[in-house]
């Protein structure tokens, strides 16, 4: 999940294919959590460990991505046209 998330919100920084990338992966991430609940599972337990994977695939990306080296000039022109 962390690696996942960090590729995701990396592309989601370079280009508009990553960015719908990853809101694609969003709508599949809560459409399979409405498909869990409905079919009469618990996802309650698995919910901790995903919302983990998430803060660590966004901190390293933020870390690799802003600290270690430049913020991609795609992203900062987003940011300055918003």
């Amino acid at each position: 999940m962390a690696l996942g998330w960090s590729l995701l919100t990396a592309a989601a920084d370079r280009s508009r294919l990553g960015r719908y990338l990853l809101y694609s992966a969003a709508v599949l991430a809560v459409v399979g959590i409405v498909w869990w609940v409905a079919t009469g599972s618990d996802p309650l337990p698995a919910i901790p460990l995903l919302l983990f994977g998430l803060a660590i695939g966004f901190a390293a990306n933020r870390l690799l991505f802003g600290v270690i080296r430049p913020v991609p000039e795609v992203r900062r022109a987003r940011q300055r046209n918003s």
